[in-house]
């Protein structure tokens, strides 16, 4: 029984040799993603960059219309955060709501009108974000960019079919 029990402590040890090689070189191979962010969030993040980049050199934007641009994406974006964080919120203390056995309807339309108003909100600010870009750019400018646009969604909808076959 003793020479039973070793044979299976000694295949262990010998199948931990050769496992633990393959976890380090797997870590190790993933030591360039280990912020807050995935491979794919940073991959996306990057061909985000890429696009914009293009459409900006494309369009021949100064340097100043380049700076305003940059400064109006990172004002709605931060924004868009605020707007996502408030709305996550109210839908959490709706849901909850929504579980108790006794349900208090007026604290329910409450909350669901306080994550209409913020939604409005948010399409608000989405609306004034077109304005200010339309207000930066030229209207020849403002006519490639559109081009360029409708052609990426096209292009967006077209690979998003080819994936699903």
């Amino acid at each position: 029984m003793k020479l039973h029990s070793r044979k299976y402590v000694c295949l262990f040890v010998v199948i931990g040799f050769l496992v633990s090689p393959l976890y380090a070189y797997a870590q190790s191979q993933n030591r360039h993603f280990r912020s807050d962010k995935t491979w794919q969030e940073n991959k996306e993040t990057k061909n985000k960059e890429n696009r914009r980049a293009e459409i900006y050199k494309q369009l021949n934007l100064s340097s100043e219309q380049a700076e305003k641009l940059q400064a109006l994406r990172n004002t709605h974006r931060e924004r868009a955060t605020q707007f996502h964080t408030k709305i996550k919120v109210k839908k959490e203390e709706l849901k909850k709501e929504l579980q108790k056995h006794e349900l208090n309807m007026e604290r329910i339309d409450q909350l669901h009108s306080e994550v209409k108003t913020i939604l409005g909100q948010r399409e608000d600010d989405r609306l004034k974000k077109i304005l200010d870009v339309r207000q930066i750019l030229t209207p020849e400018q403002l006519e490639k960019f559109l081009e360029l646009d409708g052609n990426f969604h096209r292009k967006a909808k077209s690979r998003k079919k080819n994936r699903k076959k």
